[in-house]
Parts: C-alpha cells; structure tokens; sequence
C-alpha cells in the first residue's frame, strides 16, 4: 500500500512539473508544508521563465514503513531519478539534468479529506 501511495504522488508531482500545473502540487502535499512551497516555488519560477521540465521521472524502488500516528505514516522512500531536460516555450533544450542513482528519503505522509499527501521530506540515510 505504502509503495503505491507513494508512487501516485511522486507521478502527480512529475506530471505537475511536466505539464506546468501548480495545482496538482496541493493533492501531492499538505499546502503548508514546506515541501510544498519549496516545489510550488521551483515550478514557478521555471514557468515564469517560459520554461518546463521534459521526461522528469522519479521511479519509487521501495518503500519502508517505520511509524504510524493517527492519520501521520512515516516511511523511507528508496528512489531514482531519471535525467531530464528544461525545455524552453519552443521545445530547444536549455539543459539537460543528469539522473542520480539512488537515495532514501524520509517522508511523513498525512492521510485527510483529500486522501494521502506528503507532509514533510527530509534525508533518509544511505539507499
């Protein structure tokens, strides 16, 4: 269950930044989050700039339970990143991102009316 909630939300979060749509990003995180706002500003300022993200992908590898609190689950996330490219508004390249192999991720995941969202993020330790 973990892996695919976490899958979902990474998906929606790639597809926020691969279709330029800032409201996806408040149905992946909870809106105050500093996560949030911390994507929500990137994905502004690379649509500000006439610019968006190709073939962002972030592929979920495993996902680790480690508490549960009420409507709060924490769990490390095992994770890649494909490379990528920020295209301009006519699709040349401005630059291309390399991928990076793999990391873990601590997440604090809140379940509420709008189903499960990404509460905080931090380092997880080794993948």
């Amino acid at each position: 269950m973990a892996k695919a909630v976490v899958g979902a939300l990474d998906a929606l979060r790639d597809s926020a930044f691969v279709d330029e749509d800032p409201s996806r990003l408040s149905c992946v995180y909870v809106p105050s989050s500093a996560a949030y706002l911390s994507d929500l500003h990137k994905l502004r300022a690379l649509m500000g700039a006439g610019e968006r993200a190709v073939g962002l992908r972030l592929r979920v590898r495993g996902v680790d339970v480690l508490a549960r609190r009420g409507p709060l689950v924490e769990v490390a996330v095992h994770d890649e990143l494909a490379g990528y490219r920020i295209v301009d508004l006519t699709g040349r390249a401005i630059v291309t991102r390399a991928g990076r192999g793999p990391a873990t991720w601590r997440v604090l995941l809140r379940r509420d009316a709008v189903g499960w969202r990404i509460a905080a993020v931090g380092p997880g330790g080794p993948a």
